[in-house]
């Protein structure tokens, strides 16, 4: 590692001496027992007994000019006193990737800290996103301890993502490390990065031959490529149990026509994750013949198979490969009063494919009358989508419903039965969750002309999800006139909801893409909105720029800046994993909070908690053998806290029981979080991963949407 260091800081002593007499005055310091290194690392002091030390990674990494004038920050201590050294790391680790900074003395100091220190370095350079980070992620691919690599080839595909693609080369090299795991995910890294299976392959070969499948079978759904299911069907001939699962996900995640025969033959398979995944692979690619094999899978003894068996049979119905068959209809019925909730809310949701029947009918009539209210929502949308005429008259009475969420579906099946006075009735309607919907719905089926009437109307809305809804429309077609966006943009602008501020930046650029008139004024406006003190806002209107083919404006550091003594706080608390209790209306979960993986992440969701933020919240989205999810004061899927926090992506993996933050894009997590009900390997690295559930696995799934959390506090480990 040290190597590429050197070789580095010779080449820029030789073109950049007046670095250099920066770097030599640091090494030689003079006065007091610490002095700031100004321009180098503003706010932070290092020890001068380091300084020498670091005089060489300054350069090597990342200082590009010296600049002379003092920071105007103030200067925090670095000690340690009740710290170890590891965490007092982790601390300035925090401090970074909190303020999206690329330091590079607290990146040399960590370097020349133990493994752990760098494994961290690895994953706080691919959350900060600085393209610089990538040379230093490359060095670390090639460091003695596995750990360290295993999280530099994480971390060079999450950077990757964010626009390093020259990491694509180390990572070619990492492929067939002498290191299994850090082999598997450089696979992993490279398929992020777009890299293709086919110029992967080669490489992959130098692996010891037994270990092929078991560095490409994990990320194999990952790739588009006919190669897919070659290497698919040879991971389902392994003995190992997780390999051939991941194998049939593979297959099934994206599935090919020509692998029909392939999901056909998951649908008996001993695994009930892999049956299900057959059944849903079958569902998009499947054909009439298929709708018996499905049938089959309804009587299956797991509730996973049945509910992706109902899913997939509804989709081929819908997607008029097949008629409804007569012998799915008793099954129904029986399924419609299962005690599993998932079976029964699936099968309340499919019905609406083998509509007109009358005994079907009078049964969904009966839910959507007397059911609970997950029950209602859904029994009322399915009459809808069949076309029983009984459902206009429960969409009528839906829609004067107690319940914001009965009123939202209320809005769904007056738009399928064409109730315009309905419509109109719920687009005034006191809840923002349900006029946001109504508008939705409108944009989705009015012609342009109709939807721009619309969006007029929606841009004044006093909600700004509902604000938000408008200028998702207008990125995507931009019709409104640049003085209306702007003036729709200032009003964003002065809202805590940081989704509608970002669609409004979307639908400034999209109108300066298609309006040549009006691109230099819009131009100056995305300009302004760069210096806005919000980072998401400043870099997504950065982004929009350099779209414009503008000179892009430099990201800067997040406004609102914590001493460092804050992160050693934090440092301290999220040394060790801690525990919690999820109590709900349906019984108690209890989930280990992973800290030292999301320290930020499990800090923020303990302070929720302690705040008593999540008393008396509903779980708002619930969708069977996938999540469970929660934590949204507003109950329609857009609250949050009024604040966002940072992802913290890490080598957490999604199975069956584990806790994620909810997101709209990067960086935008807040209080609302997931559980997953089942294995949802997609999710991996794309949605920071926290926790995972000890206890309430038999209660997990008995949760409804509409269920309430009752209180979330921390408890000591039995």
């Amino acid at each position: 590692m040290w190597s590429f260091v050197q070789r580095f800081y010779s080449s820029l002593r030789r073109s950049t001496p007046g670095c250099h007499a920066v770097v030599g005055a640091v090494a030689t310091p003079t006065g007091s027992p610490r002095r700031r290194l100004h321009g180098v690392c503003p706010g932070i002091d290092v020890g001068v007994a380091r300084c020498a030390g670091l005089a060489v990674m300054v350069v090597a990494l990342g200082l590009s000019g010296c600049a002379t004038a003092p920071s105007s920050q103030g200067a925090a201590s670095t000690s340690t006193v009740g710290l170890s050294a590891e965490d007092e790391i982790r601390a300035l680790l925090l401090l970074l990737t909190d303020r999206m900074t690329y330091d590079p003395i607290t990146i040399s100091r960590t370097l020349d800290a133990g493994p752990e220190g760098r494994r961290q370095l690895a994953f706080s350079l691919a959350r900060i996103g600085d393209r610089r980070g990538g040379v230093v992620l490359e060095g670390l691919l090639g460091d003695g301890e596995p750990t360290v690599r295993r999280a530099a080839a994480f971390a060079l595909g999450e950077l990757g993502e964010r626009g390093y693609p020259e990491g694509a080369t180390a990572l070619l090299g990492a492929v067939h490390d002498a290191d299994l795991q850090t082999g598997r995910l450089a696979v992993e890294a490279l398929a992020k990065i777009g890299v293709t299976l086919e110029d992967i392959l080669p490489r992959l070969s130098q692996a010891p031959g037994d270990q092929i499948l078991a560095r490409l079978i994990p990320s194999l759904f990952r790739f588009r490529s006919p190669a897919v299911l070659r290497w698919s069907a040879e991971g389902l001939a392994s003995k190992d149990a997780q390999l051939r699962a991941m194998a049939a996900y593979g297959a099934a995640r994206n599935p090919q026509p020509e692998g029909v025969g392939l999901l056909r033959s998951l649908l008996v398979d001993e695994d009930p994750w892999i049956r299900g995944w057959g059944a849903r692979g079958l569902g998009q690619v499947g054909d009439r013949s298929d709708l018996a094999r499905l049938r089959l899978l309804l009587d299956d003894a797991e509730s996973g198979p049945i509910i992706q068996a109902l899913r997939a049979g509804r989709r081929l119905v819908d997607d008029a490969k097949a008629a409804a068959p007569q012998d799915w209809r008793p099954r129904l019925l029986e399924l419609l009063d299962d005690r599993r909730p998932g079976v029964r809310l699936s099968a309340i949701e499919a019905s609406a494919a083998w509509l007109l029947d009358e005994s079907l009918s009078a049964a969904l009539v009966r839910f959507a009358v007397h059911g609970v209210r997950r029950e209602r929502e859904l029994a009322l949308i399915a009459l809808a989508e069949g076309g029983d005429p009984q459902g206009a008259l429960l969409t009528v009475q839906a829609a004067m419903d107690t319940s914001p969420a009965v009123r939202i579906r209320a809005a769904e099946a007056a738009a399928l039965f064409a109730d315009q006075d309905v419509l109109q009735q719920l687009a005034n309607d006191a809840h923002p969750g349900v006029r946001r919907t109504v508008l939705d719905l409108r944009l989705v089926t009015s012609q342009d002309e109709q939807a721009v009437v619309w969006v007029r109307q929606g841009l004044t809305d006093r909600d700004p999800a509902v604000r938000g809804r408008a200028l998702e429309w207008l990125a995507e077609n931009p019709l409104l006139p640049a003085r209306e966006l702007v003036e729709a943009t200032d009003r964003s602008r002065r809202d805590r909801m940081v989704e509608t501020r970002l669609a409004a930046v979307r639908a400034l650029a999209q109108r300066a893409e298609s309006e040549a008139a009006e691109r230099q004024g819009l131009i100056v406006v995305l300009r302004e909105i760069a210096k806005d003190t919000d980072l998401l806002v400043r870099r997504e209107a950065i982004a929009a720029l350099g779209r414009l083919q503008q000179e892009r404006p430099k990201l800067g550091s997040v406004a609102d800046q914590r001493p460092v003594r804050i992160y050693r706080n934090i440092a301290r608390q999220t040394a060790s994993p801690r525990r919690v209790r999820i109590e709900t209306t349906r019984g108690p979960l209890e989930a280990q909070l992973l800290c030292p993986d999301a320290p930020m992440t499990c800090l923020n969701f303990l302070q929720l908690a302690s705040q008593g933020f999540y008393e008396g919240l509903e779980f708002h989205r619930v969708v069977p053998d996938f999540v469970v999810q929660g934590g949204d004061p507003r109950g329609d899927g857009a609250g949050g806290p009024g604040y966002t926090i940072r992802d913290e992506m890490n080598l957490l993996r999604y199975g069956g029981g584990v806790l994620g933050m909810a997101l709209t894009g990067p960086d935008t997590g807040g209080s609302q979080f997931f559980i997953t009900l089942s294995p949802q390997p997609h999710l991996d690295g794309g949605y920071t991963a926290f926790g995972h559930l000890v206890a309430g696995f038999e209660i997990l799934p008995q949760i409804i949407q509409g269920d309430r959390i009752l209180r979330i506090f921390e408890v000591t480990p039995r």
